[in-house]
């Protein structure tokens, strides 16, 4: 049986290759005084296929 935490924890995962994705393509925006966002847009995408 799962515990909350854990249930939460598996809906967040990240695969590894998509972590290192974001880290190098990913555009990178301010949410708050200690929060950043990464996330891909069409440009962050077309860079990751070579475009």
């Amino acid at each position: 049986m799962n515990t909350r935490p854990q249930v939460r924890y598996a809906r967040r995962y990240i695969p590894p290759l998509v972590d290192q994705r974001l880290d190098r393509f990913g555009e990178k925006k301010h949410d708050g005084p200690n929060c950043m966002l990464l996330y891909f847009c069409c440009a962050s995408v077309r860079l990751w296929n070579g475009h």
